[in-house]
């Protein structure tokens, strides 16, 4: 019976790991670091379903000099080589938010007084009376509260998403698609960001295939 229950935990553990390891790896949304996001996983055409777990978690644990904010028009349409090109820049558009919560992304690194240009990029589906166009935005995965301080749900947010984002079936299927998506597609998908969106970090547009 033990030796039953210690090969099924083995299994399981194993299985474990090997999910883990390939959605680290082939980081479908562009959450981790992966050593493989210019290599065999640079385009990534799940990445923009999920800009509002990527994004705030990227402001979070890196620091920009130069940040683009505003809705899927600035993702496409400006890449942070338009500015010098020794600024740290980041493209941290998300599709279909409201005016009040590209605020609180950019407070984000206002708050830390190293930013030294802020690109706003100004559309009318971002106020209020355009709400179908709207789409919910989790104020506890951003590190900062609307007073600045420490945001109290920030680390158990974080926790619950990067354990997901490694174990989730839901991920692992997405995963496999990137790989098979490499080569097919029209338009540029940065390794840190998504479709049609533009140098999220920096880079050139440029296309595949």
């Amino acid at each position: 019976m033990k030796a039953y229950f210690y090969s099924f935990t083995l299994i399981v553990s194993l299985s474990l790991v090997g999910l883990s390891l390939t959605n680290y790896l082939i980081n479908p949304y562009g959450f981790f670091h992966s050593p493989l996001d210019t290599a065999i996983a640079k385009h990534k055409p799940y990445a923009k379903q999920y800009l509002r777990i990527t994004v705030p978690y990227k402001l979070a644990f890196n620091e920009f000099s130069a940040l683009f904010i505003g809705s899927s028009r600035v993702g496409r349409g400006l890449n942070c080589s338009f500015v010098a090109a020794s600024e740290d820049c980041f493209n941290a558009a998300i599709p279909s938010t409201s005016s009040y919560d590209l605020y609180r992304i950019a407070q984000q690194k206002l708050e830390s007084g190293k930013l030294d240009a802020l690109y706003y990029g100004l559309d009318f589906y971002s106020y209020p009376y355009q709400k179908l166009s709207m789409q919910p935005f989790d104020d506890s995965r951003l590190v900062t509260n609307q007073e600045g301080g420490l945001n109290a749900g920030f680390w158990q947010q974080f926790i619950t998403d990067y354990f997901s984002a490694l174990v989730s079936l839901e991920v692992t299927e997405h995963s496999v698609k990137t790989l098979g998506a490499q080569g097919k597609v029209a338009v540029n998908f940065s390794a840190g960001g998504c479709p049609l969106f533009l140098g999220r970090e920096g880079g050139a547009l440029t296309l595949s295939d």
